[in-house]
């Protein structure tokens, strides 16, 4: 059985009625993922994926009968390739039928030997094909030819790739694996994801080996002072995420030049990494789009004001702990970021109904966390929570909200149809209540949780 089938072709405008090459696949029956990629005379792509078979091999033959007169045409030839790659294996299919598995020559990166059926296809569809496929996979593609192993190397592809280095107990194994492929491939990794690692030499090592990192994250690590300084070799960082991370000695600040980092579009830290002697080096980030600092506590009001006018026009996902930090004057500010899809203040007791009602001027947000009130009124409740913008979210949570009822509960299973998380954390008019039982078949297909121990779907 194979993980990966990918069927790719050129077929001459007019000629492919997808129609019923669509039907055809809906009646195979499942057992991998595949994805058809068809390219029609004005190189229009068409990717129809996650169809599945139920038996391979005998499939071929059908693919081939049910596409051969608009395959590929390159002037008076007509080829008719149909391939498939699997982790350990590359194989084609010719016209008439006869299957080719991988042979010597073509394992030989040095031996310019390559199918007709590969020759067709353009750099930079394969590389997209490859985008498809994990990294074990592009692994083994590399040892098909020259030409794959220059494609399959190809920085534009592990931009994709998050390269994961894991320090967990009982994973030695895999471990060792992750430093070969970091031996062999530290020219490729685009970006770096360190985490379960609590020496921070170790980590120091490991990062000093990628030189064209984009994206960093140490998740769940040990980091120490003199990180401030090492990360500033990676001056094109678009991403750093330090979250869940802890500095090695207490009461020290690492202070992170953001400013440095001029492509840098999203931050997320940990309790640390954002003391007031860095701060203003954030509104220097002119990308920063996407902001995770939730567990930074020691925020000013004026600083968090500054940072959304600083932020307005790119604002994209903003994660902030509040408190004393947010008032009503920052929804409002919040309300006039046009591409704000992501919203998250922890901690809400500072806010009132003047800036509640300001969240329903948020016309792209998508996901809202709204924690910890007690002020907020039923009715500015429902209000907002029912205006056009609102009803359109994916996910919601409304944590120790004390006025969240049964009544607003119910105009979020009526007009939420794009809803698929709500979380109502310990709102106290919900929980322990007869309403609550009837929440299950209200959210039947919805990801519903009323304490962090209690789950309903």
């Amino acid at each position: 059985m194979y993980d990966h089938f990918v069927i790719a072709g050129v077929a001459p405008q007019g000629k492919l009625d997808f129609d019923d090459v669509v039907t055809w696949l809906h009646q195979l029956q499942n057992t991998g993922n595949l994805l058809f990629l068809l390219f029609n005379g004005n190189s229009r792509l068409h990717i129809f994926n996650q169809f599945v078979f139920d038996n391979l091999a005998g499939s071929v033959e059908e693919v081939f009968h049910h596409v051969e007169e608009p395959w590929v045409c390159v002037g008076r030839n007509i080829l008719k390739p149909v391939w498939y790659f699997m982790a350990s294996n590359v194989v084609t299919t010719r016209p008439d039928g006869i299957r080719l598995t991988e042979s010597p020559a073509m394992s030989d990166p040095s031996n310019e030997v390559t199918l007709n059926a590969i020759d067709i296809l353009p750099d930079e569809l394969m590389i997209n094909i490859f985008k498809y496929l994990p990294l074990e996979s592009i692994l083994e593609c590399e040892n098909v030819c020259s030409r794959w192993k220059t494609l399959c190397r190809d920085l534009t592809l592990w931009r994709g790739i998050i390269f994961v280095f894991s320090g967990k107990p009982g994973q030695t194994e895999v471990r060792e694996k992750t430093l070969e492929i970091l031996e062999s491939h530290r020219e490729c990794i685009r970006c770096l994801k360190i985490q379960y690692v609590y020496s921070y030499p170790v980590i120091k090592s490991i990062i000093e080996q990628c030189p064209n990192i984009i994206s960093l994250e140490l998740v769940m690590c040990r980091i120490a002072k003199e990180f401030e300084e090492d990360i500033t070799k990676w001056s094109d960082l678009r991403k750093i995420n330090l979250k869940n991370s802890l500095v090695l000695m207490n009461n020290v600040d690492v202070l992170v030049p953001y400013g440095n980092f001029k492509y840098l579009n999203y931050l997320a830290l940990s309790d640390f990494g954002l003391p007031a002697a860095t701060r203003d080096s954030l509104l220097q980030c002119h990308y920063l789009s996407h902001i995770f600092i939730e567990k930074v506590k020691n925020l000013t009001l004026d600083y968090v004001k500054q940072l959304i006018v600083n932020k307005m026009k790119i604002l994209n996902a903003l994660h902030i702990y509040g408190g004393d930090a947010v008032d009503d004057e920052c929804l409002l500010l919040l309300s006039r970021c046009n591409l704000l899809k992501d919203l998250a203040i922890i901690r809400c007791e500072n806010l009132t109904d003047k800036g509640l009602i300001k969240l329903a001027d948020l016309k792209k947000t998508r996901h809202l966390q709204i924690w910890n009130n007690t002020v907020f009124s039923e009715e500015n409740l429902r209000r907002t929570l029912a205006s056009p913008n609102l009803v359109k979210l994916e996910s919601l949570s409304l944590s120790r909200i004390d006025n969240i009822s049964p009544v607003i509960v119910d105009v979020i299973s009526e007009y939420y149809k794009n809803l698929k998380f709500l979380a109502v954390y310990q709102c106290p008019r919900i929980i322990n209540t007869d309403y609550e039982k009837q929440l299950k078949s209200k959210f039947r297909n919805i990801e519903t949780r009323m304490s962090e121990g209690k789950q309903l779907y």
